[in-house]
Parts: C-alpha cells; structure tokens; sequence
C-alpha cells in the first residue's frame, strides 16, 4: 500500500496499541505475538529478516542435545547425520513446490438490459472467443487476494496462519469448458456463464511454507480456503455498494468501481458503525451483508482454494517459476506495465478538501486528473527494512514522536496519519512541457509476492502499517484509486484535439530508501544525515545513511505513453472487458450540454434518433463544468442519472446541479451516451417534458 514508516536498526522497541495496530484485519491480537518474535529478531546490527528456525550444528560424533525422531516433513530442513528413515528428498530440495486448483463459473449478469434486448445481447455474448472468458475468469479470481494476503487475521492467534499468495497471473493455466457456455438463472438472475478451471503452482523456499500453513510443510500435505465470489465479477460495487469493501487502515476515498479487488472480502457483515476494526467506513453503511449484497444484485459462486504439496520437480518449477534477483542488498524498482492502469477523471475539489492542503492539485473546482497505479516491487535478495511505526499517533504531550524525531515525516491532520515525501517522483510531459505531480505515500506495506521462485518466501512480516519494509521478491501496491495518486492535468491544452504525452515514474528520487547497506552509529544504531529539505515549519530533514552500490538506481524509473483526448476520460474511451449496460464507466460517446434549473427536479423525455428500430441506447447524465466549458464524463455512481433508451420516448427525472460556487453556478448538464454492448453510439434526443 505505501511508505509512512520510521527507519529503524539493532534494538526495535516495541509499541503497540491494540486499538489502532492493523485495523484491517479482525484478528489483531496477533500482532503482539508478531511484534514480540520481531523484538527477538532485531539485536543484530542487520535489520531483522524473518528465517526459518535452524537447529544447532552438532560436531561430527556429538549426538547429545540432538531431537529424536523429528515430525515427518520437517520443511527446516536436518543438521549432518540425520538418522535413516527420516523424509527423503526434502531436506536437499532447493525449493517448494504447492499445487494450486480451483473450479468455477464466471458470467455475464443481463439483469440490466431491458427485455426487448436481452436476446440480441445475449447472443452477442453466447458468441465471445475463450480468450474473453479467460480474461473474465482472471478477474474473478483477483478476488480471493484479499484474503490471502492478510490470511493470518482471518484465523485465531494460535493457528498460526500466514499469507498464502496465488502464485502470479502469468502463470495461471486456467481451462474454460466452452461446452458449459449457455444461459443460466443464478440466485434469479439472468447470466450468460460457463465453467472453468484454474490450475498453478507456487514455487517458494522451503522453510517459509510452515509459517505460511503447516498442513502444506509434508509432501501430499493440502489445505482448502473457501469464498463466495460474484459470478459477474464487472460492476460489483454498482451493483452490490459498498457490502463487499473492506476499508479498514485505507485512507478515506480510497475505494472506486475500478479498484474492487483490492478491497473484496466476502465475509463482510452488517455493522452499526464506521470502525478500523471492521470492512466499513464509508456512510451510508450497508444494510447487507457482502453475500447477502451478492445474491440479490448478481449471483453468488461458492468456491474452493485448493493447495498441495508436491515433490520437488524441476519440470513443475520451471513453468511457474517468477523473477530474478538484481541485486545483493534491497533493490526497489518501479512496475512498468502497472503504470498501464491510468485513466483520466473529473473530480471537484472544494477548498477544505485533503488534496487542496497536501498540494495534491494545481486549483479548486472541477479538476481533470490522470489517475495510474504506480507500484513497486523489490528485486534485491535482501528485504528493505524499516521497522516499527507510530502509523497513527503524536505524542500526547505535543512534542516530537519517535515517527518524526528527525523530520522525514510530517503528521497529516486531515488524514490522521504521517506522511513521507520522498516515494517518488511522477511527472507527465506532454509537447515538451512536464506537469509534475505531488507524491505523499502513508504506508509500505508488503502485500502482492511477485516472484514466485525457491528463493523468495511465502510470507512476509511487514503484512501492516505498524512495522512496515518491503520483503525480499514482494511488492507494495499504490492503486489509481487512493487521493492524490494523479497528477494534475487541468491546465495542459488540449484544445486542438488529443495529445500524446509520457507518465513517468522514479522511485526513491532522494535516496531516503536504503537499496544498499545501511550505515550505523556506534552503539548499532541507523546513522542520519542532515539534509536541505525542510519540513512546512521550517525545520532540516535529516536521512537515513546507506551505502549505496554503483548503479543502484539503474532500474529506479519507467516511463509509458499516454494519450490525453480533448475532452473527456476514461468513461468515454474503448470498453475492453466486456462491461455491459447503464452500469458500464466506458464506452460512452460525449453529447450536448443543456440547461435547466439550478437545484430543482427536471423531467426529460429521450428517444434513440432513428425511431423504434433504432437500437436502445445507454444515457447518462453529467453535471457541467461552466469554468471549464465541458461536461464531466461522470461514472455511473457519479452521474445525475444513467438509463436505457430505446426507439420510444423514455422519460427521464434527476435533479438539476445547484451552484457549487461562483464560477459553477450549476444549471447545467452534458449528455453522453453508447450502445448497450460494444461501440455503436447513435444520437440521443432529449427534451424538457411538459
């Protein structure tokens, strides 16, 4: 999730308040066993790194102290001289080896799409490559992550569970039965569907698979997870609100209908207030229940996450195996291709707003923003360490806290939690011109395991915003979803029509991030220097020192094109996942803007131009921007309203923008308008009902 933390080395005191360590997750008592196993770790001058347990070489002829018997499929591995019938093959493995199955049905929800239309479009949907319903059957199955990742809060302290990660897409075999394909009823509703299956392995070091699930340390060794996910995994918090979203430890906005798998649990329930502790913080609350959600408004699919251990095979490793190490020490580099997730918005910004204090924005008002996922992973054989965090609390008395003892993080009123200016450096340039954007990340969090290899571990302890780093072949996460990840693009021009621009990416600009090795005091301590950054009350900064190697930032920055239309955003581009009907936030085509009374309940009556036979239409209505002369591509949760039309008059009722302020008087609103599936917009006639 991102980087608020306090660099730490040798001695790590613990601090730990049970009503604010990891709110995310229910099962917050195991923090304070996490962080007492850390204390234990941190007296070497080495930033700790979680290790399996080994047991102590025994000189040759010297039994004495040595276990008998040990439990079978020990993963530890055995010092010289194991006795005969101990598990052959595993202490010699160079890695794991856990087979992953899963067996499903994922769909197309036609609940939407009047009746007149629902043949036609299902049809057209009955007759989509295998390739389309891969990629849906992918979408789907982001959805378990959630859980996985932060598995060890879903269980009792003394079960001992851990993160137990899908290995990466790229290496999902996933089997669709195009036999299958056909129109079903699912909890009543109507969905175009078929069968698949998901097979993979998860290729880890030996000695983390009994911190991440103990049934999977012997060879045949399995262990089930199971959930409920949506059939149609497009348009789910359209369709189900916010029932399915856990939000707990995410800063306030952070969810968008284009981020759900980061925040999907199905085990979320009704709750009577906002809390860290549970799925909810949003208001309205939800009434339901994430399944309760599911089975109403799309379809539930009961599932089973299967894994098994395997023997070690090269064969098997080798197709799943993913990453390379780059580097000795912590070596942190931006994703490239993740940058490829952006999408431009409108967004209204009032002067009290959080991105308006943090600089998040070049003005107040309707502002035009080019949201993108910036993630980071690290590549280096050693994990980037830094240790326990005071995430949400000053001192009680007003003085300095250890978090900000030497100024590299400045406490966020409006947000509640420190800030780290130094993440990374984001800019878009566009015609020679750079638009830089103002990058404050609030947690490093390790919670996506990118390599997948006998080198890189099944769990991780930095899984929280209290003792935060970033493991050795894992990443953290920043989405296009959170606040102020955007960069302002108001003021570029383009006026003459679109413009090709590069985003780009550089991590760790000034070198706050040790990829190297830190540097200590003399009592074993991490050494500062002081610095020309000042803080906003005009004190020095002062940085951890690290010895960098030659070359470290030699992967540090990536840059990708973007395309900046003239108007518009990510609603009026392309739909590429087979999103379908009013609900959809793409594909749309930009109409008129028309006027009506600021603040009162205006009635419309639409038709598709072309008469009866003309094909529906979806219509959303958008609020208009009169400083910016444009209407505001509104998503569906966003929009005035957002319907089907067909060839006969349909009438539609919303209530007119009142005035935001005085140069958005409001009284305005902008038509846009598309096919119901695919491109194909044709014009919608809209008039003022008597």
């Amino acid at each position: 999730m991102g980087i608020d933390f306090l660099w730490r080395a040798g001695m790590i005191r613990l601090r730990v308040d049970l009503n604010l360590v990891s709110p995310m997750h229910r099962r917050l008592l195991s923090l304070v066993v996490l962080g007492v196993l850390l204390s234990a770790l941190a007296c070497s001058d080495d930033p700790p790194k979680p290790q399996p347990a080994e047991p102590e070489a025994t000189p040759e002829g010297e039994p004495e102290g040595e276990p008998e018997g040990q439990p079978e499929g020990n993963p530890e591995g055995e010092p010289e001289g194991e006795p005969e019938g101990e598990p052959e093959g595993e202490p010699e493995d160079p890695g794991a080896i856990i087979a992953t199955t899963l067996e499903s049905k994922v769909g197309v929800v036609l609940d939407e799409i009047p009746e007149g239309d629902r043949e036609q479009v299902a049809a057209a949907i009955l007759d989509w490559p295998v390739e389309a319903w891969e990629a849906r059957a992918e979408r789907q199955l982001e959805l378990v992550q959630y859980r996985l990742t932060f598995r060890a809060y879903y269980y009792e302290e003394e079960e001992g569970k851990g993160p137990l990660n899908l290995p990466p897409p790229q290496v999902h075999r996933i089997n669709v039965d195009m036999g299958t394909l056909s129109r079903q009823m699912i909890d009543g509703h109507d969905v175009v569907a078929v069968d698949y299956k998901m097979e993979s392995e998860i290729v880890s070091d030996v000695g983390s698979v009994a911190d991440s699930e103990e049934d999977l340390t012997v060879i045949g060794g399995v262990w089930t997870e199971s959930f409920v996910l949506p059939v149609d995994p497009e348009l789910l918090l359209q369709r189900t609100g916010w029932a399915c979203m856990d939000e707990a430890e995410f800063p306030p906005n952070s969810v968008d209908a284009e981020s759900v798998s980061t925040y999907y649990d199905d085990l979320c329930e009704v709750e009577d207030e906002p809390s860290f502790e549970g799925c909810h913080s949003t208001l309205p609350l939800p009434t339901e229940s994430c399944v309760e959600a599911l089975e109403r408004a799309v379809g539930r699919v009961a599932v089973d996450l299967n894994f098994e251990r395997l023997p070690y095979d090269e064969t098997v490793a080798a197709r799943s195996r993913v990453g390379e190490f780059r580097s000795p020490t912590a070596d942190v580099e931006p994703i490239g291709d993740a940058m490829e997730n952006n999408r431009i918005v409108y967004k209204y910004i009032g002067p009290d707003d959080c991105a308006v204090q943090e600089r998040c924005v070049t003005g107040v008002g309707w502002r035009r923003l080019l949201r993108f996922d910036a993630f980071l992973r690290n590549v280096g054989r050693e994990d980037l360490h830094i240790g326990d965090v005071d995430y949400f609390i000053e001192a009680e008395d007003g003085s300095t806290t250890e978090l900000g003892q030497h100024n590299i993080f400045e406490y966020s009123a409006c947000h509640d939690h420190y800030h780290f200016k130094f993440y990374g450096d984001f800019t878009v340039t566009a015609e020679g011109e750079r638009t830089v954007g103002l990058k404050r990340a609030f947690c490093l969090e390790t919670g996506t395991r990118h390599f997948n290899n006998e080198e890189t571990s099944m769990v991780t302890e930095y899984s929280g915003c209290n003792y935060q780093g970033l493991t050795s072949g894992w990443g953290d996460e920043y989405g296009a979803n959170l606040d102020c990840q955007w960069i302002d693009i108001t003021d570029i021009d383009t006026s003459d029509g679109p413009i090709n621009a590069d985003l780009s990416f550089v991590a760790n600009p000034e070198r706050f991030l040790c990829e190297g090795t830190p540097i200590l005091d003399d009592e074993g301590n991490l050494a500062f220097e002081e610095t020309d950054f000042m803080t906003e009350a005009g004190e020095s900064i002062d940085r951890p020192m690290c010895e960098f190697p030659e070359g470290w930032d030699g992967n540090n920055a990536q840059a990708r094109p973007v395309e900046i239309p003239k108007t518009g955003g990510y609603v009026t581009a392309p739909c590429t996942r087979g999103q379908i009907g009013p609900m959809r936030d793409c594909g749309l085509t930009e109409g008129p803007v028309k006027t009506c009374v600021a603040g009162q309940q205006t009635t419309l009556s639409c038709s598709v131009a072309g008469g009866p036979d003309a094909p529906s239409q979806v219509l959303r209505l958008c609020e208009s921007s009169a400083a910016l002369g444009v209407g505001t591509a509104c998503t569906f949760l966003d929009s005035l309203a957002s319907v089907v039309i067909g060839g006969e008059p349909t009438e539609v009722t919303f209530t007119c923008p009142s005035s935001r302020s005085v140069v958005e008087p409001g009284g305005a609103f902008a038509l846009y308008n598309g096919a119901i599936l695919g491109d194909g917009a044709v014009d919608v006639n809209c008039t003022t009902a008597d």
